[in-house]
């Protein structure tokens, strides 16, 4: 794979066991890493397309936080043929309490079957952005009276706000991961002195 803007043939060889635990850590739901909790905001207005009775448990114009968490990861096969990691991941979205943090309005559970996409930077971080191909909820709640159909929901909610959190996920994924070493550093044998 071929750095970003690098047109002279750079090349970087990773081994497979090298690649799988850096990627297996890096989507690890255990990993101290931020990725796997990322948060977005919707108002109760806008919020009432998904869940109907949101604005009659709460006000239209509340602030509702939508706290989105990895909690599985598997199945990682990579493909060398197009530098990227097919996988299967599991993801949970809390919808928190607009009168009270501490508690949910609503909670969804998705699976997805996605590819994350690899890219290497001028400064040899790696830099990863995924792709779903296939997602489906696999249950959900609402913690408040409401009368929206599971296939409602899972419509709505692949349609609309799957994207969003999407696009947030990728944002932060973009900003990489150091590799070990500096793209102005030799590991050619000829330039070592003896």
């Amino acid at each position: 794979m071929a750095p970003a803007g690098f047109n002279n043939g750079v090349q970087i060889v990773i081994s497979r066991a090298s690649f799988r635990s850096l990627i297996d850590s890096y989507l690890d739901p255990d990993s101290n890493l931020e990725i796997i909790t990322k948060s977005d905001k919707f108002t109760v207005e806008q919020l009432e397309d998904l869940i109907e009775g949101y604005q009659t448990a709460y006000r239209q114009k509340d602030t509702v936080e939508i706290e989105s968490h990895i909690f599985e990861v598997k199945e990682l096969t990579f493909d060398p043929t197009f530098g990227n990691v097919a996988f299967l991941m599991s993801q949970k979205h809390l919808f928190k309490n607009p009168f009270n943090a501490e508690y949910l309005s609503a909670k969804v559970v998705t699976a997805a079957q996605c590819v994350l996409k690899l890219t290497v930077n001028e400064k040899m971080d790696l830099l990863f952005e995924v792709e779903v191909k296939q997602e489906r909820v696999q249950k959900w709640q609402a913690y408040f009276k409401t009368e929206t159909e599971s296939d409602d929901f899972n419509e709505e909610f692949k349609a609309t706000y799957s994207k969003h959190l999407l696009k947030s996920l990728n944002s932060e994924l973009v900003k990489g991961v150091r590799v070990p070493f500096s793209h102005t550093q030799s590991h050619s044998p000829f330039d070592r002195k003896p």
